[in-house]
């Protein structure tokens, strides 16, 4: 399960440091970490069935 939060990290930190004015997000970091999101996002769902 910290695995799958792992992987939300990167967009989390892109979307903080968007909001700051640090960098403008592009399309291909958009892409990387939508993508990884989404793995963490599969991974949490899969372990809260195996939990229920």
């Amino acid at each position: 399960m910290l695995f799958a939060v792992v992987l939300l990290v990167p967009l989390t930190l892109d979307g903080v440091f968007q909001y700051l004015n640090y960098w403008e997000s592009t399309n291909i970091r958009r892409l990387l970490t939508g993508i990884l999101a989404g793995f963490g996002t599969i991974f949490i769902f899969y372990g809260i069935g195996k939990l229920g």
